[in-house]
């Protein structure tokens, strides 16, 4: 058996450091491997939201009262509420019907922003929601008088813009 001696064991030290030296080296200067990559999904599909609103009073020309709106919101998306609601009738519905009742109705097809709102503050109405409420300050506009004493259903439209998810 040989015997290791200190000049041995300092030959074996700088043997082991090149070559681990040259192994480090190796994996610097190795090559690059770039690659590519494909990804694939469908984009969600848009779906109309609807409200229903109710507001707490009888109505008079120029009556400030509070709307309460329910906000049904069939997304995979949150959406924020953004316009203003101008009710300018382009379906309405008035009851008890007769001779005033069409009157009404044909003077309130004729008549701009009967009802004026805004969503406070924007709201976000959450994916999914059935019926979010919302509560909001309405201003009545111009209503015929021949409108007095009857029930009045009119639809109206308003928008909003998708959010991201939270």
């Amino acid at each position: 058996m040989r015997k290791i001696t200190k000049r041995s064991a300092v030959i074996a030290g700088i043997t082991a450091v090149a070559l681990g030296g040259g192994a480090a080296w190796a994996a610097i200067a190795g090559w690059n491997i770039t690659g590519t990559g494909t990804a694939e999904a469908t984009a969600a599909s848009i779906t109309k939201m609807s409200a229903t609103s109710k507001l707490d009073k009888t109505l008079y020309p120029g009556l400030v009262t509070t709307m309460v709106t329910e906000v049904a919101n069939g997304n995979e998306f949150p959406v924020k509420l953004t316009d203003k609601i101008s009710v300018t009738p382009t379906d309405v519905v008035v009851t008890p019907s007769d001779d005033t009742a069409v009157k009404c109705k044909e003077n309130l097809l004729k008549t701009a922003d009967v009802i004026v709102t805004d969503f406070p503050g924007e709201p976000t109405i959450a994916a999914g929601a059935t019926k979010q409420k919302i509560q909001s300050s309405v201003k009545i506009g111009s209503l015929p008088q021949d409108c007095a004493s009857k029930t009045i259903k009119v639809t109206y439209g308003f928008s909003g813009t998708q959010q991201a998810a939270s």
